[in-house]
């Protein structure tokens, strides 16, 4: 699924899987090793040579190895990894001064997590340019870009365009919107921080409820209170599937009145039923 369509872009597509699980990005488990060596594959990738030279002697064993081979590189993109493998816990001021010296990576991740803070034109364009999928998804207004981003790994970019694009009986988007069950729709359910959240995220983990139910739940609050949950943007996910699956039920909830009516069923039928579709919202049985 959202396979590259040119060998230049699966090549970007690798590397940028390579980055994450190296990282830890894209919600990723971190794992220095398997990182460097899938990005020793992208000989294509100039940025993936250069990473992979600085561990001549194989890959690093442990996430503290590859940040003593990175320490003293005096190069913007070792700034921006160095903030993914200190265990100092300054990750957001290391984070913000590599997107200052010049890491497009960092200003892509400095963007995604403090937009309404860095409306920085010049950062975004950096992104695109360097073809990076986050700058490519913050400003998408179609769903060609969203496509794009999703093509390139960003799961994020999979999630929205198959909750907005697709057609909710596509069979490809109940696979994609499963996929991403270990991705983004994870993190917002985990990373909630709020009592009510908490519990919702703990009877998913418990088996209690399924993901869809737990998203819709987490959605449907942080929308009634007008909260948002957690550190970065992450339940905006939610929230978003909530707005989408409650304009879905109204468009069904009317489809069927108005086809009652042409069938001439009696009023309190109509309503009985209409109660039922709407109660339904709450059961997201398509994942």
């Amino acid at each position: 699924m959202f396979l590259p369509k040119t060998e230049s872009d699966r090549a970007l597509r690798a590397w940028f899987d390579a980055r994450s699980v190296f990282l830890g990005q894209n919600n990723e488990t971190q794992d220095v090793t398997l990182g460097i060596q899938l990005a020793a594959k992208c000989t294509t990738i100039a940025d993936a040579v250069w990473l992979c030279s600085f561990f001549p002697n194989g890959p690093p064993r442990t996430r503290h190895d590859a940040f003593l081979a990175l320490e003293h590189v005096q190069d913007p993109r070792a700034y921006g990894y160095i903030c993914f493998l200190t265990e100092d816990g300054y990750f957001l001021e290391l984070l913000q001064n590599a997107a200052h010296s010049g890491s497009v990576m960092a200003q892509c991740e400095c963007l995604w997590r403090f937009i309404s803070y860095y409306p920085r034109n010049e950062w975004y364009n950096n992104g695109v340019n360097a073809l990076e999928p986050i700058a490519l998804f913050i400003r998408a207004e179609n769903p060609s870009i969203v496509l794009r981003a999703a093509e390139l790994g960003l799961k994020r970019a999979m999630f929205e365009y198959a909750v907005k694009y697709m057609d909710i009986y596509d069979s490809d988007r109940y696979a994609i919107l499963y996929q991403c069950k270990v991705g983004d729709i994870s993190s917002s359910i985990t990373g909630a921080v709020n009592k009510i959240c908490a519990s919702v995220a703990q009877q998913f983990a418990a088996g209690n409820l399924t993901l869809a139910d737990a998203v819709y739940r987490i959605g449907s609050y942080c929308d009634e209170n007008q909260l948002v949950i957690g550190e970065d943007d992450s339940t905006d996910i939610c929230q978003s599937f909530y707005h989408t699956r409650t304009h879905e039920i109204h468009l069904s909830i009317r489809c069927w009145q108005m086809l009652a009516r042409r069938l001439g069923i009696y009023k309190d039928i109509r309503i009985l039923v209409a109660k039922y579709v709407w109660k339904s919202r709450w059961n997201q049985l398509f994942f």
